[in-house]
């Protein structure tokens, strides 16, 4: 076996906790990592910023509450991406070779060891959290399993594919996770016009997130028959597509913020997602879509822009 997360240096001059680190990163894939953990925090810095249906006499959420969904989904994020690498190998040699099993850094029972641990942490975390909670995280490893195991594998299918990402991303974390939070035994699903703004940005990135996620893989989804957007419109037409409708989103927003959102500061949620808009137009006008490391950059600034909308939200939340 060999390490591809530190490709300049010999496995065998790589000290094995170096090695043992580079693997679990990898196989974790970082940035949906921190992509859930900025969206629970900053969804928890809203739950206790802005008003809900509930009685404004009762304390927030607690320190605990927060842990709770950290745990549970960080463990159900695991549980989908490892879960998409066992099914994946023979695709991702191709597409990307560096990933821990693709490369042999790490064998399939470490990795289903892993999957299935994920798993289990998840659903206690999200039972000690409550209905809500364990709601959100049941949903999230079903459409994650459907996604990528036999006999749906929705993953061949774009539209499918795509739907499972946007309601996981956009729909899941933002309402059920939030309702964790915010929601007070015996009422419903509080919906403050905060939530829904952050949700409408979430949903349009999650999307965008789904259809340039493959811009990069077209060789080996070619090789493979997986149905992706890039391969059907072709690269620079799905990229002016993401692109357009995340400045639509970008806009609104920030429309929505002159005119005031209850809750949210105006100038922080016009202002931060103007320059959202601003950051996206400077990062797809240096786009080469023939140029695979001007693909990956670009696949990361999206990232990126799905973090930092949430960070303007927590802030426009606290400010308010």
């Amino acid at each position: 076996m060999r390490d591809c997360g530190v490709p300049n240096l010999p496995h065998s001059t790589q000290h094995p906790i170096r090695r043992h680190v580079s693997t679990a990163i990898g196989f974790s894939r970082p940035h949906t990592i921190v992509g859930t953990v900025v969206s629970l925090c900053a969804l928890f810095v809203v739950a206790r910023s802005v008003p809900t249906a509930a009685d404004p006499g009762l304390a927030g959420p607690s320190l605990a509450d927060l842990g709770l969904a950290l745990a549970a989904g960080l463990g159900v994020n695991v549980f989908i991406v490892g879960l998409n690498q066992l099914t994946d190998v023979s695709l991702d040699r191709v597409n990307k070779p560096w990933l821990p099993l693709a490369c042999g850094s790490m064998t399939p029972t470490a990795a289903r060891l892993v999957v299935g641990a994920a798993l289990v942490v998840a659903l206690v975390a999200g039972a000690a959290g409550g209905p809500w909670l364990l709601a959100a995280i049941a949903i999230a490893a079903a459409l994650g399993a459907a996604y990528s195991l036999q006999p749906l594998r929705l993953k061949r299918y774009h539209p499918l594919a795509a739907g499972c990402i946007v309601a996981v991303r956009g729909l899941v974390v933002n309402l059920l996770v939030f309702a964790h939070y915010a929601a007070v035994p015996g009422t419903g699903l509080p919906l403050p016009p905060a939530l829904v703004a952050l949700t409408a940005v979430a949903l349009v990135t999650g999307l965008v997130i789904a259809w340039f996620k493959d811009l990069g893989d077209m060789e080996g989804d070619r090789r493979y028959a997986v149905g992706t957007l890039p391969l059907r419109l072709g690269a620079p037409r799905v990229v002016a597509l993401g692109v357009g409708a995340l400045l639509v989103a970008y806009a609104a927003v920030a429309v929505a913020g002159v005119v005031g959102v209850p809750g949210l500061h105006r100038g922080v949620l016009a202002g931060g997602h103007a320059a959202l808009a601003g950051r996206l137009v400077l990062a797809v006008r240096t786009l080469d879509t023939g140029d695979e490391g001007a693909v990956a950059r670009f696949y990361r600034t999206i990232w990126v822009l799905f973090c930092a909308a949430y960070g303007v939200f927590a802030a426009a939340a606290v400010l308010g």
